[in-house]
């Protein structure tokens, strides 16, 4: 694999890869968008003019967002694909993390507060009804 790398750095030549294809690689294509979000989320945090489309980034958002939906994939595949030594990739996936864990409270928070809608609207339905069955009875 890294003489693969070494040619190919030699030659000019970049394997460019996406989300997409990487996730169908690894056999976990559902996990794509919550991979992007994490991805979206962090590229939108940090100030610096870095490539967050290499594949690093790419490699520890989708493992990331397959640890979180339960999907097995190979972490040392996945590793040796984004190219980087085990203490880097796995410091980034612990930054990666964080995100994933904002983004777990504030959908418990929005789902918090559709089941509060939910009851205020049976409450509402209720009430109509209650106040059609005293109309009816008089």
């Amino acid at each position: 694999m890294e003489s693969l790398k070494v040619i190919s750095a030699l030659l000019g030549v970049e394997d460019c890869t996406s989300l997409r294809e990487l996730a169908v690689q690894f056999g976990c294509p559902k996990v794509v968008p919550h991979a992007a979000d994490i991805l979206q989320r962090y590229t939108r945090d940090q100030c610096c003019d870095i490539d967050f489309g290499s594949a690093m980034f790419l490699c520890a958002a989708l493992f990331v967002a397959a640890k979180r939906e339960k999907v097995k994939i190979d972490f040392t595949k996945l590793k040796e694909r984004s190219g980087v030594k085990k203490m880097t990739f796995d410091r980034l996936i612990d930054e990666l993390q964080k995100y994933v864990l904002h983004a777990a409270t504030s959908e418990k928070k929005n789902s918090f507060s559709a089941r509060k809608r939910k009851g205020l609207m049976e409450t509402i339905d209720a009430q109509i009804q209650e106040a059609t069955g005293i109309l009816d009875n008089q």
